[in-house]
């Protein structure tokens, strides 16, 4: 698994900045996270590294998740161990906890479409199975897919960087970092309801030993809403790890909801 750069969570997090202000500037930036304009220049030049100090200052002025600012830390001290031992123990900890959001960021803004379509995924996925020989047919079988769309799924994804085509022509899952700009809320959107429909229509064709809903209704307060997603962020990437490890038969989809049921009256 390649390790992401740093620089390009802080390269993503001023692009983001600037789209929204376009005369936002690196100066600006430097500023706000603290870091004088020559050493940010410097440092997404990779002519100067950051400080596991200066790391968490960086962290403490960005209003990132929680699951951004560990990345991050991570990834700084990486960088910065001079021993082999420690560079694998941590390499292994970013891969455990951390795998599903590298692999998110490589989806370019041109190729939403992988986003907003639930099949991508999960042919990518259907790759790690243990019995999974590169038979393109037996994934459209497996999916309740046509051959088309499987073929299409695949060149999209291998123009992505997400899979590689062997000399075989059977498709292999990459581990790459791609930093890329921000995807649209309506591909997210679309990704969400679609999953949510095969949810429903999992309801009545699958046998509830092989699947678990359950539903919790509270009153609560929007306060509470950024440590709510922060711990069930955790929760998805510790569960991902378990059912990851091991023996791979079968494909599972996990969709979490929180969502308000009231509304604001006038």
């Amino acid at each position: 698994m390649d390790i992401p750069n740093y620089r390009s969570l802080l390269l993503d997090e001023y692009l983001s900045r600037k789209k929204k202000n376009p005369s936002y500037s690196k100066r600006a930036f430097s500023r706000d996270i603290g870091l004088s304009p020559a050493f940010l220049s410097q440092l997404l030049n990779c002519k100067r590294k950051l400080s596991e100090k200066a790391a968490y200052s960086v962290c403490d002025l960005l209003d990132w998740p929680k699951s951004t600012q560990d990345l991050f830390l991570l990834i700084v001290r990486h960088e910065l161990c001079s021993h082999e031992s420690e560079k694998k123990k941590i390499t292994e900890e970013i891969k455990a906890n951390f795998s599903s959001e590298l692999i998110f960021k490589q989806i370019a803004l041109k190729h939403e479409k992988i986003i907003s379509e639930w099949h991508h995924f999960a042919i990518l996925e259907m790759t790690q199975l243990d019995k999974f020989t590169g038979d393109k047919n037996w994934l459209a079988k497996k999916l309740g897919l046509t051959l088309a769309t499987v073929e299409s799924s695949l060149n999209q994804l291998e123009q992505v960087g997400l899979i590689t085509i062997e000399d075989s022509g059977a498709p292999k899952k990459n581990d790459a970092y791609i930093t890329t700009p921000e995807v649209s809320s309506d591909a997210l959107k679309n990704g969400h309801k679609q999953c949510i429909q095969l949810a429903m229509k999992a309801i009545d064709e699958q046998p509830i030993d092989t699947r678990d809903y359950s539903e919790v209704i509270m009153a609560s307060s929007p306060e509470k809403l950024k440590v709510a997603k922060e711990m069930i962020a955790d929760f998805r990437r510790k569960l991902m790890y378990f059912l990851e490890s091991g023996e791979k038969t079968q494909l599972y989809s996990l969709n979490i909801q929180l969502f308000r049921l009231d509304r604001d009256i006038t």
